[in-house]
């Protein structure tokens, strides 16, 4: 929101905005506001892959949980897939906890990549009214596999997407 000369400009933790400034007689408009939040309530089918190309099948849950408790030293892509029936469309799917980089599609069409807290994404055009595949694909961090003696005892985020997932409304 601008008055005057002053800009006011709320960004969450992690995000960046590039402002333009150019002499014009139009308004400016405040994007920011905010959501009705509702979690997403799925059963994840959990695949992973080290390769990038074959995926196989390693849990079925409803409850997100670290994978690193079950797999120490995996690193590679866990695959997140799950089926919702949607009685409305949200403008947003945040994520939220994400170890370590995340990307998102919606019915098979990407939503966009995230490696920063928030894991939010716009998904405006992506859902409909009925059943929506919800698919991510989490990169993991490749200081599970290999860990030095530099970095034994560094902690590092939990691995794979722990949530909550959130629509937004």
């Amino acid at each position: 929101r601008t008055e005057g000369n002053t800009l006011s400009l709320n960004l969450l933790p992690s995000e960046a905005c590039v402002y333009v400034f150019e002499e014009h007689a139009g308004q400016v408009n405040d994007i920011s506001r905010d959501y009705e939040s509702k979690p997403l309530e799925a059963v994840w089918k959990i695949s992973i892959s080290e390769d990038g190309k074959s995926f196989e099948e390693f849990d079925t849950t409803d409850a997100l949980y670290n994978l690193a408790r079950k797999m120490p030293t995996f690193c590679g892509i866990v695959r997140y897939e799950a089926s919702v029936k949607l009685d409305r469309l949200p403008e947003k799917i945040s994520l939220g906890n994400v170890g370590e980089i995340a990307t998102l599609y919606v019915n098979d069409k990407c939503c966009g990549d995230s490696l920063f807290v928030p894991f939010a994404f716009d998904v405006k055009d992506k859902c409909v009214v009925g059943e929506n595949k919800i698919t991510v694909d989490v990169v993991t961090n490749l200081g599970y596999r290999e860990r030095d003696s530099a970095s034994t005892y560094h902690s590092l985020l939990a691995m794979g997407l722990t949530g909550p997932v959130e629509l937004k409304f």
